[in-house]
């Protein structure tokens, strides 16, 4: 596995004549060394350091663009301008690391630590319920505890029994969860958008560090009620002294309220999540992003006839309004090849550059602050550009119109209009300088740009729209296929991974609480049936079962509420953090923590009401004689 997947593979030398027509074996192409549009892979000598490698590579290039500068001096300022740096990156720190150009899908690292710490919070939660409840009914064991020290036990072996109870059920537990993960991968890969692949987590090493992971559970879970139980006095025991309860009360409360703080946590990050998700879907990105969709053109051919396509398209019923553009806003990558004349190239601040012709506002219903559009009619505009409102900020613009920026290190351009600000990027990011040139501009006959017919569809276009748009295609181009995608389904994309983390964590918080409550279910049915006694005298003496429901409550609810109080700060702040990475955030409102806190104290109300209720109604008679 890794990130490298294909279906076919071809030379380069193949793919720029099939794209352009030229010969290109044997290039003198000047500013070849300084085209970074493809990943360059390197095999060093067996003990070679890559870093020492890294740190000479960049002075290679650099000092290789300056030589041409000699060989080829027309064009010797613009050598001596341009600065590149590169770096080196190990393949396997690819999948879960960055990499310079998006060859493949890669993962991220933060989502996997995330989700392997909700792991061992929700471990950590069936932990804290197993020490509860094997302290809680610790009265069961007493006696046996007793008898063992009487005939020679010592509290050594005692404690190793116990811990080997604990870890003997860790295993049968284990060994059960490989049943249910097989059982469960196909509805989690539908959770997670088919981002699991079946069958991959079954390996001998993988199934070795579980099985390890299931041992520290097992001896976690089991440490505390073999530490409390093997100290029981076998005097005390035997003479009937033994009062029921073992080990530290406060403890066990503590970690009822621990285990309460991971669950509420979790539920409050699903929900900070989900809100963030649908805030980035439905934030105003400055432009029209319904009924938009675009025609990849993907030959030198098709690029001929672009503006033929572009008029013919432009008649069929239901469009509104074609265009030719680079690309789609939608996750433009950003290029330092931009610059105010006379400034020098270091201090350049970071832009996008994007191709789009006269109609690329119309179609995208993008909005002018300032000049003009490009105009068909006006020859020069092929050297004019259009900026974004973060360009005039950034590059500290008085008057932007008519300013000259270099492009590509050696042609002028001057701007001819600002539109305002617009999302061409994840709303992850803050909206960076655009410069929006002309196709016919600036090296027009390009392989290194994309070309797209990209479309307007009237409202309440359909299915026969797009069947009159291909059949127009296939009688216009025949020999070419017919592809075609909408913006909206292009930007939903650009937010999968979070839609899926929210998905996983709505998944996980849920389990979170469930266990929490089965444990919180096991006490109040210990403490129900440890007091059943004072019970039946309450019961006798007048005592209602309203309040004798309320006494039985009140403790664990306490604990809950006091759960709530301390998730609050902690999802609060961290949650913060992972918003930060967010340029345009929601931010975290009063409601999403408070539905949450109420939410656990609800669903704890009714899983220990329900058992002092039952004890609350049996009759005082059977309690009495019960002791």
């Amino acid at each position: 596995n890794s990130h490298i997947q294909f279906d076919a593979l071809l030379s380069y030398t193949s793919y720029l004549q099939a794209n352009t027509g030229a010969d290109w074996t044997d290039t003198d192409e000047p500013l070849s060394w300084q085209y970074a549009n493809a990943t360059t892979y390197l095999q060093l000598r067996s003990g070679s350091d890559w870093r020492v490698v890294d740190s000479k590579i960049s002075q290679l290039i650099v000092d290789r663009i300056k030589g041409l500068g000699t060989e080829f001096s027309d064009m010797k300022d613009v050598f001596e301008r341009i600065t590149l740096t590169y770096h080196l990156q190990p393949l396997e720190d690819i999948h879960l690391g960055e990499i310079g150009l998006p060859v493949a899908a890669t993962g991220d690292l933060s989502s996997l630590n995330m989700f392997l710490l909700i792991g061992l919070m929700i471990l950590l939660i069936a932990s804290v319920n197993y020490m509860n409840l094997s302290t809680a009914r610790g009265a069961a064991r007493a006696l046996e505890v007793g008898i063992r020290k009487v005939t020679g036990a010592r509290r050594g072996q005692l404690a190793i029994q116990f811990l080997s109870e604990a870890v003997l059920l860790a295993i049968i537990a284990f060994l059960v969860s490989l049943v249910l993960v097989a059982l469960a991968l196909p509805f989690l890969d539908s959770v997670a958008d088919g981002a699991i692949v079946a069958g991959t987590w079954i390996s001998s090493s993988l199934i070795k560090w579980m099985f390890v992971a299931a041992l520290f559970v097992g001896l976690l879970a089991g440490s505390y009620p073999a530490l409390v139980l093997s100290a029981f006095r076998p005097s005390s025991v035997l003479k009937g002294r033994y009062s029921g309860e073992c080990g530290s009360k406060w403890l066990r409360k503590s970690l009822v309220v621990g285990q309460f703080v991971c669950g509420i946590v979790l539920v409050i990050a699903t929900l900070v999540i989900s809100d963030q998700v649908k805030f980035a879907q439905n934030k105003e990105l400055g432009f029209d992003r319904e009924m938009v969709v675009s025609i990849p053109l993907r030959s030198p051919a098709l690029w001929k006839n672009a503006k033929l396509l572009r008029t013919e398209f432009a008649k069929s019923s239901g469009v509104e309004a074609v265009s030719i553009s680079s690309n789609l806003p939608v996750n433009l990558r950003t290029a330092s090849d931009a610059s105010l004349k006379g400034v020098e190239r270091e201090a350049v601040p970071q832009s996008s550059a994007l191709r789009v012709d006269e109609h690329y506002g119309d179609v995208l219903g993008l909005k002018l602050k300032e000049g003009r559009w490009f105009d068909e009619d006006m020859p020069t505009d092929a050297q004019g550009i259009v900026i974004n409102e973060a360009a005039v900020r950034v590059f500290d613009l008085d008057h932007p119109i008519g300013t000259t920026f270099d492009i590509r290190y050696r042609y002028e351009a001057h701007v001819i209009g600002v539109v305002e600000d617009f999302h061409f990027a994840p709303v992850h990011k803050e909206i960076a300088p655009l410069m929006m040139m002309h196709p016919e501009g600036f090296e027009p006959e390009s392989e290194y740009w994309n070309k797209n017919l990209v479309l307007k569809l009237a409202a309440g276009s359909g299915l026969e729209t797009l069947a009159g748009l291909e059949e127009l295609w296939k009688r216009l181009e025949p020999g070419q296929p017919f592809e075609l995608k909408f913006l909206d389904e292009s930007l939903d994309a650009l937010y999968r991974s979070e839609q899926q983390l929210s998905r996983l964590f709505g998944l996980f918080a849920g389990l979170g609480i469930f266990i929490s409550c089965l444990g919180l279910f096991g006490l109040a049915a210990y403490t129900a049936q440890r007091r059943t006694r004072e019970i039946g005298v309450r019961k006798t003496l007048g005592a209602t079962v309203a309040s004798i429901v309320a006494l039985l409550s009140r403790e664990f609810l306490l604990l809950v509420l006091i759960a709530i109080l301390i998730a609050f700060p902690l999802a609060y702040f961290g949650m913060q953090d992972w918003l930060s990475e967010f340029a345009y955030r929601k931010e975290i409102g009063f409601a999403t923590l408070l539905i949450p806190g109420g939410l656990a104290l609800m669903i704890a109300a009714l899983t220990v009401s329900g058992q002092a209720i039952k004890a609350a109604l049996t009759n005082p008679v059977e309690c009495l004689r019960s002791d």
